[in-house]
């Protein structure tokens, strides 16, 4: 049982604490496998990026765990990435995963004023009106206007006054 660090713990929960802690980087290692394995993509960088590069990525998120005893979490790591190397070579034999990332085209994220744009230039508004009424209370007879001057190209006439 992990508390937050604002309880303040009593010393007979520390007991366990280790085994705790044995679990949940049991867990995380376990779900690094799963996520790794099941994505072909996510699979092939992680094979691509070498020993060296997947143990940096490891213990920076895994390390803290190992307290000061990286040599400990090296070796998982290394057995990781082993792993990791095996699976490719009997999932995709004929494959190598530099060539596969070579192959693969991954979208950049779109930007915030490109997504923006998008929706803006994406609104269509169709006239259900007939024709005589556009003509009497729009300036414009477009029957579908789109995108963003959607309202500033064609506007309401101002009704006339009453005499």
């Amino acid at each position: 049982m992990i508390l937050p660090p604002d309880v303040v713990t009593p010393p007979e929960t520390l007991i366990n604490l280790r085994a705790d802690v044995a679990i949940l980087v049991k867990q995380n290692i376990r779900q690094i496998l799963v996520d790794m394995l099941a994505d072909k993509l996510g699979h092939a960088y992680a094979v691509a990026s070498g020993e060296g590069h997947f143990r940096r990525v490891f213990l920076h998120e895994m390390g803290a765990f190992w307290g000061n005893n990286r040599g400990d979490a090296d070796h998982v790591a290394n057995s990781i990435y082993g792993f990791a190397v095996h699976a490719w070579r009997a999932r995709y034999p004929n494959e190598n995963a530099f060539t596969f990332l070579d192959t693969v085209h991954v979208e950049s994220p779109q930007s915030q004023a490109a997504f923006e744009k998008e929706v803006e230039d994406a609104w269509e508004v169709e006239i259900a009106g007939s024709q005589e009424a556009m003509e009497r209370h729009y300036h414009g007879s477009a029957r579908v206007r789109k995108g963003r001057d959607v309202f500033s190209s064609y506007w309401q006439k101002t009704p006339p006054r009453p005499q």
